[in-house]
């Protein structure tokens, strides 16, 4: 909404790899961080799979 205005002080990482894409044509650096960002969400993602295994065993 702000595109990281004042300063990229409100800039997500998402939008970040947008920008340095589709602006700046960095392609093989936004492949980079996207690699990065999807082993982050997917770990997350991992974690969260296997402490749902002990949460239903409570119910």
């Amino acid at each position: 909404m702000t595109k990281g205005c004042p300063l990229n002080s409100t800039i997500v990482l998402t939008y970040y790899i947008y920008v340095q894409a589709f602006q700046y044509y960095k392609v093989g650096y936004t492949a980079a961080m996207s690699w990065i960002l999807f082993i982050i969400i997917f770990m997350i993602a991992m974690i969260q799979w296997k402490d749902q295994k002990k949460w239903q065993d409570q119910f």
